[in-house]
């Protein structure tokens, strides 16, 4: 994901920077519509984070399905998934979506008999005996973290729309400058 959305901004970046370079009024204009479908978009969703940041428990919900699936059929057996994970756990000190119960079912439970250590107190390697049942779960966690950010995710929001208004703007002088170039030679 982080691969693809590097390869897109480098291509928004070639068009931006080559357009002008070359004044190229073709590469301005697409670079000008990409970059307004952009924000666009990240208007709509600043709005709606900060007009419905208490809808922040519906969005987890949905995402609760696939999270636990995850734990169950992936965790353990795919490096990357595990490691987000690894990471989400210990970050947000928890253990599991729901709970350590999570994992107990996990393909990687059945191939380790062990729980991930920030389920444990201090038992290592983390098995069933070792579970520190006061570790809340991540649902608990990360919704406790999107309420009191979501305002700061708004606000970031709006204003790297800011600064897409100045690349349009930019963008769009440039493309008028060369129309008037070509009707005056």
């Amino acid at each position: 994901l982080c691969i693809a959305l590097g390869a897109f901004l480098l291509v928004i970046g070639f068009l931006g920077c080559y357009g002008a370079a070359k004044e190229n009024k073709c590469m301005l204009m697409i670079f000008f519509i990409i970059i307004l479908l952009i924000f666009i978009a990240q208007v709509a969703g600043a709005v709606v984070v900060l007009a419905f940041s208490g809808l922040a428990e519906v969005f987890i919900g949905y995402i609760r399905v696939w999270a636990v699936n995850s734990i169950k059929t992936d965790y353990g057996r795919i490096s990357d998934i595990t490691t987000i994970w690894d990471t989400v756990m210990k970050e947000f000190k928890c253990c599991g979506f729901n709970s350590y119960e999570d994992f107990t079912n996990s393909s990687s439970y059945y191939v380790t008999s062990k729980y991930p250590d920030d389920c444990c107190r201090s038992a290592y390697p983390c098995t069933l005996s070792g579970i520190d049942a006061d570790v809340p779960g991540c649902y608990s966690r990360l919704l406790n973290f999107l309420k009191s950010h979501t305002k700061i995710l708004g606000i970031v929001a709006l204003a790297i729309c800011v600064l897409e208004i100045g690349a349009m703007a930019a963008s769009m002088i440039l493309y008028c400058q060369i129309k008037k170039q070509e009707q005056t030679v």
